[in-house]
């Protein structure tokens, strides 16, 4: 019995590594698909104050009721026990307002909290509204999530003058991003590693880095309304003349709002969505990115 559930455990180990090996492969590849909500600068500029909190009184009116009305029976004056039991009333009536307190206290604490951030991104919306570039390094700073890409992207560097255009030179991560090996499972259920054709390897790396531009773009446009996104995707590959790795330009892609919003993201291929736009790239399936000129800002 025991060898039989060993070779179950078995099984489901390599059923769950091949699962986690095709997830991740997965999650690279359609990075591209998700973004966060686009921020509607207009609406948070003109967004009302948030209510203040009305305080909470219902409990302690109610102790305080049941303490002024009680009225002794027959045999609590009888038996001595009224005193106690109104005292017990009003010691009830002030834990309950002491509660309350607290909780009022909260709540009010808490509002005031939200309402200087409400009022703090109205003045930030409103000053975007205006075209006010000093704004922006503010909001590229606190609201881009470029940390949704740290699976591929090691850095970021931005650069911007107007709400017109912004280049973005995203570091791409070393090419071991993509695993060298393909995991199935055999008919019997074990786990079988094979090593992934060269050429293989090298497209699905292509789509990564292209997968990553468009998330890059996709998220800055969330973030603020420029017209235009300049990606340059920056990557390392060993020089043929010393060996020592180089750093350069694998993918230079210009997004321009329109007609980049209305891509179909869940269904176009990251590399073959780059014939819409100007770009610049030299890829070979079996031999992968060579780098080339950045595209001028």
């Amino acid at each position: 019995m025991r060898v039989e559930a060993s070779q179950e455990e078995a099984r489901d180990l390599a059923q769950a590594a091949v699962c986690a090996y095709d997830a991740y492969l997965d999650t690279l590849a359609t990075m591209h698909q998700a973004c966060s909500d686009e921020r509607d600068w207009e609406h948070l500029a003109r967004q009302a104050d948030p209510p203040e909190p009305t305080p909470q009184t219902a409990s302690q009116q109610l102790a305080k009721v049941r303490a002024v009305s009680y009225t002794p029976s027959f045999f609590d004056r009888l038996l001595f026990r009224a005193r106690t039991k109104q005292e017990a009333l009003y010691a009830n009536y002030r834990r309950a307002v002491a509660i309350e307190n607290d909780i009022n206290a909260k709540r009010l604490a808490a509002w005031k909290e939200r309402l200087i951030a409400v009022q703090q991104v109205s003045t930030i919306a409103a000053r975007v509204c205006r075209r006010d570039d000093t704004v922006y390094g503010e909001v590229l700073s606190e609201m881009l999530p470029l940390q949704v890409l740290a699976a591929i992207v090691t850095d970021a560097r931005l650069h911007w003058e107007s709400l017109d255009r912004i280049e973005a030179t995203i570091c791409i991560r070393d090419t071991d991003v993509i695993p060298d090996y393909v995991l199935t499972l055999t008919k019997t259920g074990k786990l079988s590693e094979k090593a992934m054709t060269q050429k293989r390897y090298w497209e699905l790396y292509q789509d990564v880095v292209c997968a990553a531009a468009i998330r890059a773009a996709r998220e800055i446009f969330a973030v603020l309304p420029f017209r235009e996104v300049l990606i340059q995707c920056e990557a390392k590959r060993p020089s043929p003349v010393t060996g020592m790795d180089e750093t350069g330009i694998a993918l230079s892609v210009r997004y321009p709002r329109e007609p980049f919003s209305h891509l179909v993201f869940s269904r176009l291929d990251p590399s073959d969505s780059l014939a819409a736009f100007e770009h610049r790239m030299q890829f070979k399936r079996g031999e992968g990115f060579r780098f080339v000129e950045p595209l001028p800002r």
